[in-house]
C-alpha cells in the first residue's frame, strides 16, 4: 500500500502525525537565533605583537619576519597578509575554508612560542587570536556621561567591562574615550644625575619597594596559617615615601621625583553629540546570538546602574538586534503577502474555494516542518535562509497543484469515486512531484559542497529550499489526499477559463503557431538575442558584491596623516561634527577619535520618515567633507568604529618596495582625475617624521658603555621604562601601573632630548648630544606584505559606476605604465571576496546544470531530451539581463544566486511543457475493435477527450452491423433490445433493427446500437441468445459514419465535427430525439 493509501485510510494518525509535526516546528520556530546573515565561520587568526617606540623597519625586521617565517609548518594556509608600523606587528593569516580554527591557534602558539627568545626583549608576547566573523560587526553601542570622569572610567573599566564580557556570545568589549590611567614618577634628568641616580636604577628600587614574595604557610598543630609578605602599596603617599637611601641623609621618592596619578597617552576619546564621553562598543562570538547578547547586555548596565558613579547618563546608540527584528518582520510580512497572493492566483485559475484552501493549507504546513528541519540543522532565522523560504512559496504550491488536479481528473473525467480518486491520482503523480523537487533540490546541493565565501553565506538558503521541497514532497503525498479524500467532490470542481485568460490563451497559442510555422525564423531570433543580450547587456549593467541597504544610518571616517597629535586630531575632529550636526536629516551621531583616525557614526531615521536617501545624504555631507584639511575622508552606510573599509582594494605587488612605491604613486595620480570613484586612499602616505639618534660608537666605548644603556635611559625618560616589569598600584577597584617618565612639557622638548644625563659610571654623567647626534627624516609608515611580498593597495569606493567598471580603470592605469615583469597586480578586500565568490557561484551553477541532465537524463530515458530542456536556460538569461537593465538593478551575488534559481524554475517549467508534448504526441483509439471486426475506428492525441467520449456517463451510442447464424424471432429481438445477462451482469437496454434474412443460408443481419462497450459485448449478448455472430462491423460512432472511406483509408475530422462530439458527449448523447429518428430511419 502506498503512503498515500495509508494516509487516505488512517486519516486520524495522518492528521496526529501533521498536527506534530507542526508543533514541534513551531517550538523549533520560536526557540532559533534571530541574526541579520548567517553566522559564518571564516577561518582566520590574528597574531599581534606591540614594541612601544620601535619604528617600522625594525618591526618587520626583528618581530613580523621571524613570526611570518615560523608559520612555515602550519598547514592549509591560504595567504599570509602582515602590517609592520609603529610599535606594532600584525600578522593575519587566512586558512582554506572547512579547517577547524582553534586547532590552528593551538599550532601557531606552538610555532610561535618557539621562537620567542629571538624577539626583542622588550617586545610585548605575541597575542595569538582566533577571529570571529562577526566581530568587527558591531552589535550594540552605549554612550556613558558623567561629571566625575575619573569615577566612571573607574566604572568601566573595573566593573562593567568585566560583566559584559563574561556574557554567553560575547565576541569583543572596546572601550574608546577612557585612556589608561598611571602613576607616574616624572623625574628631572639633572636631579637625577645630583643624586648619582639612573631612571634604570631608580626604577629597581622602586620594584624592590613593592614586590612581593611567596613564602608559605604555617602549622601551629591546631590549624595551618597562610604567610603573607604585604610588600604591595595602596596609596600615593605610601610611592612618595619610600626610602631611596639613608647613608647618613634619609633620602625619600618625594625627595627626587614628583608622584602624579595622570591618565596621559589617550588612544580614542569619545564624544556623543559633542559632549566628552565614554563610548562602549559590543560585538558578537560568530555563533553567537545577537538578540540574546544585546538583551543581556543592556540588562547587566541596568541591574549595575546603582553602582555607577552619581549623575552618570547613559544611552544606546546602537542596537542592531532592532535592525534584525524589523528586518525579519519585513521578510516574513513579505513571505506572508507571498502566500495571500499565491491564494488569489490559485482561486483565479481554479474557480474553487474548497480546491484553493486545501492548495493553500501545504503552503503554512511544509513552512513550518522546514523550521523543524533548519534547527534539526543548527541553522538561524536570518534574511537568508528567510528568503529561501520567501522563494520556496511560489515552488511549495506546485507539488500540491499537481496532485490536487490529478485527483480532479479521477473524479470528473474518469468518474472514480473520492476515496479511490484521491488514492490513484496521487499515486500516479507521486514520482513526477518526487522528481520536480528533486530538479529544484539539485540546483542547491552544491553550493554546499564547494569550499568557500559562497558556501559560508548561503548555506542556510540552500539548506531552507532544500528541505521546504522535502517538506512540500511530504505534504503532498500525505495530507492533500486525506484532505482530498475528505473535502472534495464533484460539485466542487469548475473548469471554465475566465475571459481574461481566454484571451491570453488565444494570443499565446497564436505566438506559438507562428514560431511552429517559422521554425529557423524562430531559433535565429532567439540565438541573436542571446548574444546580444550576453555582449550587450553587461556593458550597460553594474557590478557589485552585496546590495547596500538603507537602514537609517551612516559613518563618516577621516584618515589623519601620520604624526598627528590628538590637539590637532580634536580640531578636525570638530570641523567634521559640525558638518554632520548641521545636516538636516541628523537626529543623533557620537564621534570617536585618536591620532590616527576619526569615526563620526550619525543616525538620520528609519526610510519611511525622509523623503531623501541615506546616499542622497552621504553624497551631500561628503561633499562638504572633503574641503576639510589634513583629512582623508570616506563614508559608508553602516555604523563603524573607526575601522574603514572600501568597495575597492587594488593591491600593487613587488619585491622591491620603493618600485612599487613610485608605481603605485603614478597610479594614483591618474585615478585622482576618474569620476567613477569616490573616497579615494591608499598606503602611500608619506611617514612620520623620525628623530634618528645616531650614536658615536667610539665615544660610548671609550666611557665603558654600550649603545643598549643609551637605549634604555632614553626609553625610560619618555616611554616609561620596561613596560614587561611593571610596578603596579593596587587599590580596591583598579590595578595602576607604576612608570618613570619626564613630565609631558619636558618630553615634548628636542633640547630637553639632547641634554639628557647618560650615567657611565660612579657620579659620571654625560649628555646625551655628547654620545650622539639627532637627524631629522622620514620614516616609513608601514611596511605591508602579503605572502611575503611587498604590497601598496590603492582602495576607493563606488561613485555610481560599479565594481566592475572602477576594476577595469584600474587594470587599464595599471597595464597603460607598462609594469616591468617584477610588479603585478591582486585584488583585496570586497573585491577580493566578490570575485572569488562569484567564481564560486559560477561553478555551483556549472554543476548544478550537469546534475539537471543526469536527473533529466534518467527520467526521460534519453540522451537527447535534457539537451532540449536545459537549452532554455540560457535563453531565460536574456530576460534576466534585460529586466536589470531597465529595473536599474546592479548584478551582485544574491542576482547570482537568483540566477542558480531561475534554473530550477526553467527546468521545471520546461519538464511540464515536454511532458505534455509527449503526451499530446500519443495516439488513444477511441473504442478499440476486436481483431475480427471492421468499421470506423477513431484516433486522437488528445487523452482527455478520449476519455471524455469513452466514459460511461457520456452515454455516445455505438452502431454496429451483425451477420449472424440463424433467424431472431420477436420474442429474441425483444429480449436483446431489453437486456441480456452475460458474465454475470445484464447489459443495457439497446436499439436493435433486423436489416436482412436470408432463409436458404440461415443468416441474417441485424443492425444494433448499444451505449456501453465492453470487452466482446456484441458477440456475447447474441451468444447468450443462442446466435453466433459471423461477422462484425461498426458502422457509425454518435455521429460519425463510414460514409465512402474504403478498407485501410482515413481521414482527419473537421473542427465542426470534433465539436458536435464534444456537444454529444457533455449532453450524455442526447441530441433532442434526432438520433431515435435517425435510427429508425435506416
Amino acid at each position: 500500500m502506498s503512503l498515500a493509501g495509508i494516509s487516505i485510510r488512517r486519516p486520524v494518525a495522518t492528521t496526529m502525525v501533521m498536527v506534530s509535526f507542526i508543533f514541534i516546528g513551531l517550538l523549533a520556530m520560536f526557540s532559533m537565533k534571530k541574526e541579520l546573515i548567517p553566522n559564518i565561520n571564516i577561518p582566520v587568526v590574528t597574531i599581534s605583537t606591540t614594541w612601544n617606540g620601535a619604528v617600522a623597519e625594525d618591526v618587520e625586521t626583528q618581530v613580523t619576519k621571524k613570526i611570518k617565517d615560523s608559520l612555515s609548518n602550519v598547514e592549509a594556509i591560504d595567504k599570509i597578509q602582515t602590517v609592520s608600523s609603529y610599535g606594532s606587528s600584525s600578522v593575519v593569516v587566512n586558512f582554506d575554508f572547512g579547517v577547524n580554527t582553534n586547532d590552528k591557534v593551538t599550532q601557531i602558539q606552538r610555532e610561535v612560542s618557539k621562537i620567542a627568545n629571538d624577539l626583542p626583549k622588550d617586545a610585548n608576547t605575541p597575542i595569538v587570536r582566533k577571529v570571529d566573523a562577526a566581530t568587527g560587526s558591531m552589535t550594540a553601542i552605549i554612550a556613558f556621561n558623567s561629571d566625575n570622569k575619573t569615577a566612571l572610567n573607574t566604572f568601566i573599566k573595573e566593573k562593567l567591562k568585566p560583566r559584559l564580557e563574561s556574557l554567553a556570545d560575547i565576541g569583543e568589549v572596546t572601550v574608546a574615550g577612557n585612556p589608561e590611567k598611571q602613576l607616574q614618577i616624572q623625574v628631572d634628568s639633572d636631579k637625577l644625575s645630583a643624586y648619582n641616580l639612573s631612571p634604570m636604577e631608580l626604577y629597581s628600587i622602586i620594584r624592590t619597594a613593592v614586590t612581593t614574595y611567596p613564602i608559605g604557610k604555617l602549622s601551629t598543630g591546631n590549624k595551618d596559617m597562610i604567610i603573607r609578605f604585604m610588600g604591595e602599596l595602596d596609596y600615593i603617599d605610601q610611592y612618595e615615601n619610600i626610602l631611596i637611601s639613608s647613608d647618613g641623609n634619609t633620602l625619600r621618592l618625594k625627595d627626587v621625583a614628583n608622584v602624579v596619578l595622570t591618565t596621559e597617552d589617550p588612544d580614542r576619546l569619545g564624544y556623543l553629540k559633542g559632549k566628552d564621553s565614554i563610548i562602549v562598543l559590543l560585538s558578537k562570538s560568530s555563533d553567537g546570538d545577537t538578540i540574546g547578547l544585546n538583551s543581556a547586555a543592556f540588562k547587566v548596565i541596568e541591574e549595575m546602574k546603582p553602582y555607577m558613579p552619581a549623575g552618570t547618563e547613559y544611552s544606546i546608540e546602537l542596537d542592531n538586534s532592532e535592525n534584525i527584528n524589523s528586518s525579519i518582520s519585513n521578510v516574513s510580512s513579505s513571505a506572508i503577502q507571498g502566500l495571500v497572493l499565491a491564494t488569489i492566483i490559485l482561486f483565479a485559475f481554479l474557480k474553487s474555494f474548497r480546491t484553493t484552501i486545501l492548495i493553500s493549507l501545504a503552503l503554512p504546513v511544509a513552512i513550518i516542518f522546514t523550521f523543524a528541519f533548519l534547527s534539526m540543522r543548527g541553522t538561524t532565522l536570518n534574511l537568508i535562509s528567510l528568503m529561501g523560504l520567501s522563494i520556496g512559496v511560489g515552488m511549495l504550491t506546485d507539488n500540491s497543484v499537481v496532485v490536487v488536479d490529478n485527483i480532479y481528473r479521477h473524479i470528473t473525467e474518469l468518474n472514480s469515486p473520492v476515496l479511490e480518486a484521491a488514492e490513484n491520482g496521487t499515486e500516479e503523480v507521486t514520482f513526477s512531484v518526487i522528481a520536480s523537487a528533486l530538479t529544484t533540490m539539485v540546483v542547491f546541493i552544491p553550493i554546499l559542497f564547494i569550499p568557500g565565501m559562497a558556501r559560508e553565506f548561503f548555506r542556510d538558503m540552500s539548506y531552507a529550499i532544500i528541505f521546504s521541497n522535502l517538506a512540500a514532497i511530504i505534504v503532498a503525498i500525505t495530507m492533500i489526499p486525506m484532505l482530498a479524500s475528505r473535502f472534495l467532490n464533484r460539485k466542487s470542481m469548475k473548469t471554465e477559463d475566465g475571459r481574461l485568460f481566454k484571451k491570453v490563451k488565444a494570443r499565446y497559442l497564436k505566438i506559438i503557431h507562428w514560431a511552429y510555422t517559422h521554425k529557423g525564423k524562430t531559433v535565429f531570433i532567439m540565438v541573436f538575442l542571446f548574444f546580444f543580450s550576453i555582449f550587450v547587456g553587461p556593458k550597460l549593467l553594474k557590478f557589485e558584491f552585496m546590495p547596500k541597504q538603507d537602514e537609517g544610518k551612516y559613518s563618516l571616517m577621516a584618515e589623519l596623516q601620520n604624526g598627528t597629535d590628538i590637539e590637532k586630531a580634536k580640531r578636525i575632529a570638530r570641523e567634521l561634527e559640525n558638518i554632520v550636526k548641521n545636516e538636516p536629516h541628523t537626529k543623533s551621531y557620537l564621534m570617536l577619535v585618536s591620532t590616527s583616525n576619526i569615526s563620526i557614526n550619525a543616525d538620520v531615521g528609519k526610510k519611511g520618515t525622509r523623503k531623501e536617501s541615506v546616499f542622497d545624504i552621504m553624497n551631500d555631507v561628503r561633499k562638504q567633507a572633503k574641503n576639510v584639511l589634513d583629512a582623508r575622508i570616506s563614508l559608508s552606510n553602516q555604523f563603524s568604529g573607526g575601522r574603514s573599509t572600501k568597495d575597492v582594494e587594488f593591491l600593487i605587488q613587488g619585491m622591491n618596495q620603493d618600485e612599487i612605491k613610485q608605481f603605485g604613486k603614478q597610479i594614483l595620480k591618474k585615478l585622482q582625475n576618474y569620476d567613477g570613484i569616490v573616497d579615494l586612499s591608499s598606503t602611500l602616505d608619506p611617514g612620520i617624521i623620525e628623530l634618528r639618534i645616531n650614536i658615536d660608537r667610539d665615544k660610548i666605548t671609550s666611557y665603558g658603555i654600550n649603545p643598549t644603556v643609551v637605549a634604555q635611559t632614553l626609553s625610560y625618560y619618555m616611554l616609561g621604562g620596561d613596560k614587561a616589569n611593571t610596578a603596579t598600584l593596587k587599590t580596591d577597584s583598579e590595578e595602576i601601573d607604576v612608570l618613570i617618565r619626564l613630565p609631558k612639557d619636558k618630553r615634548n622638548d628636542v633640547n630637553i632630548l639632547q641634554s639628557l644625563n647618560i650615567k657611565v659610571g660612579d657620579n659620571k654623567f654625560v649628555k646625551l648630544s655628547d654620545v650622539a647626534t639627532i637627524q631629522y627624516a622620514e620614516g616609513t609608515s608601514k611596511i605591508n606584505k602579503k605572502n611575503g611580498i611587498y604590497t601598496v593597495t590603492i582602495s576607493a569606493n563606488d561613485g555610481g559606476v560599479g565594481l566592475g567598471a572602477i576594476q577595469q580603470k584600474m587594470i587599464e592605469e595599471f597595464n597603460s605604465l607598462n609594469p616591468p615583469s617584477s610588479i603585478s597586480y591582486s585584488w583585496g578586500g570586497q573585491t577580493e571576496n566578490m570575485q572569488k565568490t562569484m567564481s564560486q557561484l559560477t561553478f555551483a551553477l556549472s554543476i548544478s546544470i550537469f546534475l539537471i541532465y543526469a536527473l533529466l537524463a534518467s527520467q526521460f530515458e534519453s540522451f537527447i531530451m535534457p539537451i532540449i530542456i536545459i537549452g532554455s536556460i540560457p535563453l531565460a538569461l536574456i530576460g534576466v539581463i534585460w529586466g536589470l537593465v531597465v529595473t536599474g538593478q546592479s548584478i551582485d551575488i544574491m542576482v547570482m544566486i537568483g540566477v542558480i534559481l531561475l534554473a530550477g524554475v526553467v527546468v521545471n517549467n520546461a519538464i511540464v511543457l515536454i511532458d505534455f508534448i509527449k503526451t499530446k504526441a500519443k495516439v488513444y483509439p477511441i473504442g478499440r475493435l476486436d481483431y475480427d471486426t471492421t468499421g470506423i475506428l477513431l484516433l486522437t492525441n488528445d487523452g482527455d477527450f478520449a476519455n471524455l467520449l469513452m466514459h460511461p456517463s457520456s452515454n455516445i451510442e455505438k452502431v454496429y452491423s451483425a451477420k449472424i447464424d440463424g433467424i431472431m424471432t420477436l420474442a429474441d429481438i425483444k429480449e436483446l433490445k431489453q437486456g441480456v445477462l452475460i458474465d454475470g451482469y445484464k447489459t443495457k437496454e439497446c436499439r436493435v433493427k433486423v436489416r436482412k434474412v436470408n432463409n436458404k443460408s440461415n443468416t441474417s443481419i441485424i443492425e444494433i446500437g448499444i451505449n456501453e462497450g465492453r470487452n466482446h459485448q456484441i458477440k456475447k449478448m447474441f451468444k447468450a441468445l443462442g446466435f453466433n455472430v459471423l461477422k462484425l462491423d461498426r458502422i457509425r460512432y454518435g455521429i460519425l459514419t463510414i460514409e465512402n472511406l474504403k478498407r485501410g483509408e482515413s481521414k482527419e475530422l473537421s473542427k465542426k465535427d470534433v465539436s458536435r462530439l464534444y456537444v454529444l458527449a457533455n449532453n450524455k448523447g442526447n441530441r433532442n430525439g434526432k438520433e431515435e429518428k435517425r435510427f429508425k430511419a435506416i
